[in-house]
């Protein structure tokens, strides 16, 4: 597995905490694009001709190349993830467990509820077992999403 140089993945604090399960095959690392400073672990992430970048808006789906296991910064690979992971919630609109999303346009790499119009559907809301609605409450905080 790739990760920064000099900065191994700590699994206590990343990559357990983002992957809950993956499909297989769909572990990949790209370069960070430059300029973007440090992605967080649980970032919804896109490929661009200047590399992995966090999303932002309403992008296409197809662009997205998964959410990033491990916290990368400019220029260094970052590892990402396709599946049942978790990502983090910008605390827009309710979205209840089974629900599409979309891309948040407040927060580069965090997801919002799916709203008709411009927006993209990107996966589905699908909490562990005893998660339920998450509210504004949730803001900030990695929720459990599928992302195709």
């Amino acid at each position: 597995m790739s990760y920064n140089t000099g900065q191994p993945p700590t699994p206590y604090s990343e990559s357990t905490a983002i992957e809950v399960r993956r499909a297989e095959g769909t572990v990949k690392t790209f370069v960070t694009g430059a300029g973007v400073g440090t992605v967080s672990a649980g970032s919804i992430m896109k490929l661009t001709n200047s590399g992995a970048l966090q999303t932002v808006g309403t992008e296409d789906p197809s662009a997205i190349v998964g959410v990033a296991l491990y916290q990368a910064v400019s220029g260094a690979r970052v590892t990402v993830a396709k599946g049942q992971l978790r990502a983090y919630w910008d605390g827009v609109g309710t979205v209840t467990p089974g629900v599409e999303i979309g891309l948040s346009t407040t927060y580069s790499g965090w997801f919002t509820a799916f709203l008709s119009g411009p927006a993209y559907s990107v996966g589905r809301y699908e909490p562990l077992p005893g998660g339920g609605t998450l509210t504004a409450s949730n803001s900030g905080t990695l929720q459990v999403v599928s992302i195709p």
